[in-house]
């Protein structure tokens, strides 16, 4: 067989491996999509999971999962995969979806400051800088409560930011001057 004859070979192989995923995925969408209209809950999960095994990065299976986890009153894994759909609209340049993944996620646990950042910086990529200064008001003004997580995690971006990571960067230069300090072990 020729060197041409072997690529074409793959390159059908490569099709044939992508049709039979797509046929399992949809299998799978068949079982979870009847145990959803029943509402068992616990039946939907693990062909969603199935489909994630498939396709780590489906967002439609990472919403659903959040939502059955929210109808079955975990919150902890329903915040999981919404996190990790809207970080996967992110990737994707999905910006709106993403950060309306993000505000059901803060929904559920509004203390979740690291959320707030990455909303800020999705606002800031739709350029609503408005709306990122008002999440970094909120972040830098976060109850007494919550001032050891708070300043753990901004110690965490100025360590990221020190590290070269211009996304902290810009979040701390955001804070920081909405807050009127600057920091005096970085140049911001």
């Amino acid at each position: 067989m020729s060197l041409f004859g072997r690529k074409i070979e793959t390159r059908h192989i490569g099709r044939q491996d992508s049709t039979e995923k797509r046929v399992k995925k949809e299998k799978y969408w068949v079982k979870a999509e009847k145990a959803i209209k029943m509402k068992d809950w616990d039946s939907a999960i693990e062909p969603l999971r199935q489909i994630l095994e498939i396709d780590a990065k489906d967002h439609r299976a990472l919403i659903k999962l959040g939502e059955i986890f929210v109808r079955k009153g975990h919150k902890e894994n329903a915040v999981h995969y919404l996190i990790r759909a809207a970080e996967e609209y992110a990737k994707d340049g999905f910006y709106p979806k993403a950060v309306a993944v993000y505000k059901q996620v803060l929904e559920l646990d509004d203390s979740l400051m690291d959320v707030r950042e990455k909303m800020a910086a999705l606002y800031d990529k739709l350029n609503l800088s408005e709306d990122a200064n008002k999440l970094r008001k909120i972040i830098s003004s976060a109850s007494v409560a919550k001032e050891e997580e708070v300043l753990n995690f901004i110690e965490g971006k100025r360590q990221a930011a020190g590290n070269g990571d211009e996304s902290a960067r810009k979040f701390l230069k955001g804070i920081f001057n909405q807050t009127g300090r600057f920091l005096k072990t970085q140049k911001v």
